[in-house]
């Protein structure tokens, strides 16, 4: 039987969050937090004005002397960092047109509408708020952007200390305190081309550097997580949750050069440090065990640190439970915290098959699940132990939790498609050797997640496990939904033989059919949500309508190069062209959907001949 806090004394760890939360209050607590975040060079910014008035890229130093950097302080207004992919390794934006982008869509947030609505995935899964854009017109804005932000012209008076470290470094290791001194936060990620047109950036990119994961990474990890994504001058929108997010872990993205990798994992570590001692200062010690338990992970790729520990059991405890137990200020192995969490949840998060295998000698329950919904990182309640094991590739101890009969089929979502969300192939294959299967019925199928999270691998190896009896009906229209929008999708998915023509219809009394019909319902009330549009336009649409709907530009002109049908029209009469036209679709768009496909051709050539760009550099 679970407890809900055991009546006997106070842990250790309650303890020492106790002591050092005395005499603190919570504002102090959060000044603190604030000011333990290094700033080892000044916050410099750009104003919207200055922002605005811009027509080529121009370097920190000649923005320094002409006087229009300025240092931000919270009592100006508000600050907005920019986080973008670079183009070439000495210029960001060679030809302005990803800032050129984003001026546009900045005069559309503060002269038209009134909200930036959430990604479809926020909306659907988490039911994330919208930004409210007086949010940019109440206070004046500044806009922290690394080339102008940062030093980029190093030469000796750049060097200022006995160590040498330049100012470029202590602006790099500065990062999470301008990100933490950001309000807002915005993804720029435009679909544009290299000066010499042989590379393709837009979000797919974006999300494979290593820079611009790691700023994602850090703003995550943040008390305020939303940002904006901005696509085209009219197509933006909130990514208001962890379980929606753009890309993986910072360490396993691309970098131009191996040692910016060890140098941002070193600011990682000490960020992660911070925040795990802040949760403990603040006597939070639900968010203490979640960061604690998952520092691993969010260090993946990075070179191997310490482990971040303020609580120490001793030499003379060898049993992993008992201190997992003690460590994580647990009385007892069936005890509930708080958010809804066993310690068995919280040491299958941390995934250590030593640990798991003496949590299941003590008898641990193998089908564990979540009691409550645990925000900060969106895992609902409801999951099973296995599926957490399977969304943060802890394969080693999910198939531990197999062999001791764990069963595969429970949880509000079960754990192979868990898997297939998060690209785990070898989690696939091992719930498939225990007797699961890739096409088992479900309300949200393995493969729609995998399309539609852009879980290529995950996609084949689903595929290859059904023996030819999974359905890909449907598949491409989910990769259109959210994130599978790329080229490399489109090809796999259409190698498979999927169809490109495929029309929607799923039937009206299913799950899907009733949300779609429920926004449909919303779109004719006046809703201007991208997920309202898609569910009035989404009945017989094609794969190449749902990208047009919803942004998906790479997946779109993928289609067209597929030979996908321009003339064909949804049951509210309306073809691809006119949606784009509806919708203020990018040029290259439009001309390819009315024949002129040679700049379509070339940009998705760029893309499948760049799956690892030119990495961002500073």
């Amino acid at each position: 039987m679970a407890l809900w806090r055991c009546a006997s004394k106070p842990t250790d760890l309650e303890e020492l969050s106790r002591k050092m939360r005395q005499g603190r209050t919570q504002s102090t607590e959060v000044a603190n937090f604030r000011s333990a975040i290094p700033m080892t060079f000044p916050n410099y910014t750009v104003p919207l004005k200055v922002l605005l008035s811009m027509e080529k890229m121009r370097p920190h130093e000649e923005l320094m002397e002409e006087d229009l950097l300025v240092e931000f302080d919270s009592s100006m207004g508000k600050a907005a960092f920019i986080s973008h992919q670079w183009i070439s390794a000495t210029n960001p934006d060679p030809e302005f047109a990803q800032m050129k982008t984003f001026q546009d869509a900045l005069k559309n947030m503060l002269s038209k509408g009134k909200w930036i609505y959430p990604d479809i995935a926020t909306e659907y899964n988490t039911r994330g708020r919208s930004l409210h854009l007086s949010e940019l017109r109440t206070k004046p804005l500044f806009f922290w952007y690394d080339y102008f932000s940062i030093p980029q012209l190093l030469d000796s008076k750049w060097f200022v200390n006995s160590l040498q470290m330049c100012s470029q470094d202590r602006a790099i290791q500065s990062i999470p305190a301008y990100i933490d001194r950001c309000e807002l936060f915005f993804v720029l990620c435009p679909m544009v081309e290299s000066e010499d047109r042989t590379e393709l950036l837009g979000p797919s990119t974006w999300e494979s550097r290593g820079w611009c994961r790691m700023e994602r990474q850090l703003r995550e990890l943040l008390p305020a997580k939303a940002y904006v994504v901005v696509r085209i001058h009219v197509n933006y929108e909130v990514v208001a949750s962890p379980i929606t997010s753009f890309g993986g872990m910072p360490g396993e993205g691309s970098f131009g050069f191996s040692e910016d990798r060890k140098k941002l994992g070193v600011v990682l570590r000490q960020f992660l440090e911070r925040l795990i001692e802040r949760q403990l200062r603040e006597g939070d010690l639900e968010g203490y065990r979640m960061y604690l338990n998952l520092q691993d992970w969010y260090l993946r790729g990075f070179p191997r640190y310490e482990s971040i520990s303020f609580l120490s059991a001793g030499d003379d405890v060898s049993d992993p439970c008992e201190r997992f137990l003690y460590e994580n200020g647990f009385n007892h192995i069936n005890e509930v915290d708080r958010a809804g969490w066993s310690p068995f949840c919280y040491a299958t998060m941390r995934g250590d098959p030593a640990l798991v295998r003496s949590f299941l000698e003590r008898r641990a329950n193998p089908n564990d699940t979540t009691k409550k919904t645990h925000n900060r990182i969106g895992i609902m309640a409801g999951q099973c132990v296995l599926s957490i094991c399977t969304w943060w590739h802890h394969n080693e101890a999910a198939q531990l939790l197999l062999d001791a009969k764990a069963d595969f089929s429970i949880g509000v979502i079960p754990s192979m498609q868990l898997a297939a969300h998060k690209d785990n192939v070898e989690g696939i294959r091992l719930l498939c050797r225990a007797g699961d299967e890739p096409h088992r019925p479900s309300r949200l199928p393995a493969l729609w997640l995998a399309s539609a999270l852009n879980s290529v691998a995950a996609v084949k190896e689903l595929f290859v496990q059904s023996n030819g009896k999974l359905s890909l009906s449907g598949a491409l229209h989910a990769a259109m939904i959210h994130r599978g929008g790329t080229c490399e999708m489109v090809a796999q998915l259409l190698e498979l033989r999927a169809d490109v023509n495929e029309p929607y219809r799923v039937p009206s009394n299913s799950f899907v059919g009733l949300l779609y019909l429920s926004q449909s319902f919303q779109y004719r009330l006046g809703a201007q949500r991208t997920g309202a549009r898609l569910g009035y336009h989404s009945f017989d649409a094609t794969p190449l309508m749902v990208a047009v709907i919803t942004g998906q530009y790479e997946g779109a002109m993928a289609l067209l190069t597929a030979k996908a049908r321009v003339d064909l029209r949804n049951t509210r009469k309306k073809t691809a062209l006119d949606l784009a036209l509806e919708l203020d679709a990018p040029s290259f768009l439009i001309e390819a959907l009315e024949g002129e496909t040679a700049v379509c051709c070339r940009m998705v050539l760029s893309a499948m001949n760049n799956r690892y760009p030119v990495a961002k550099t500073l």
